[in-house]
């Protein structure tokens, strides 16, 4: 890879060629291939990835799907090479070859010596800025977590606390469902009411195991 090059990536505006050429001599050149991961997700950003030509679609695991996220597509973008400023940065998302191109593939440390000799207080901000962002998706994503537990946990207790409610909705729900199937049936409709909880769903049990005994049986004898 040449210095002119990178020169018409507006990325490096205001470089000289022999900056250029110290960049390209830290990095190498990687092919893309469509549907070959050249990064994963979660794992370190070791490498800073600049698009020379072709395109890398970016994708998150998101539940059991992979969803493509955004797309570099435009010499001059770039992924990764978060190390460079944080020692914790991960990829956010798997860079996986969507058409045939090219990426100059640079180590994070080569980034941050090549970046710090051209302007270091950039730098500084750009570590801060790092840092701050992580720190708040952490945050979130502990927030959230302790939400969905606390609504599972507030669910649980409530089942544990009331299970006599619990049995009763069950019991309602099958009685229901047998009405609905079997209208005719001879159900103990009056009697059923006037029963205790525990007398209540006795009955309930009794009379929807006959009802389902009555309307299934011929059905299987037909099926066999």
């Amino acid at each position: 890879m040449r210095a002119d090059e990178l020169r018409s990536l507006s990325i490096f505006d205001g470089l000289t060629d022999d900056q250029l050429t110290d960049l390209i001599k830290g990095g190498t050149e990687v092919s893309i291939e469509p549907g070959v991961d050249l990064f994963h997700e979660g794992d370190h950003a070791d490498f800073w990835w600049l698009l020379i030509e072709g395109a890398i679609d970016l994708i998150r695991h998101v539940g059991r799907e992979d969803t493509v996220v955004a797309r570099m597509d435009v010499p001059g973008r770039w992924a990764g090479g978060f190390r460079a400023w944080d020692e914790h940065g991960t990829y956010l998302a798997t860079g996986r070859g969507a058409s045939i191109g090219r990426v100059l593939r640079v180590p994070a440390e080569v980034l941050r010596d090549w970046s710090n000799g051209l302007f270091p207080f950039g730098g500084h901000l750009i570590a801060g800025l790092y840092r701050t962002a992580r720190s708040i998706e952490s945050t979130a994503r502990q927030r959230e977590s302790l939400v969905t537990l606390g609504t599972l946990a507030a669910g649980i207790a409530h089942e544990i606390n009331n299970p006599a409610a619990a049995a009763s909705r069950a019991v309602v729900s099958q009685w229901s469902f047998a009405l609905c199937c079997c209208p005719n049936a001879n159900l103990p409709r009056t009697t059923f009411r006037r029963r205790s909880s525990l007398s209540w769903m006795r009955c309930a049990a009794s009379s929807s195991q006959r009802i389902w005994i009555r309307w299934l049986g011929p059905i299987a004898s037909r099926s066999l």
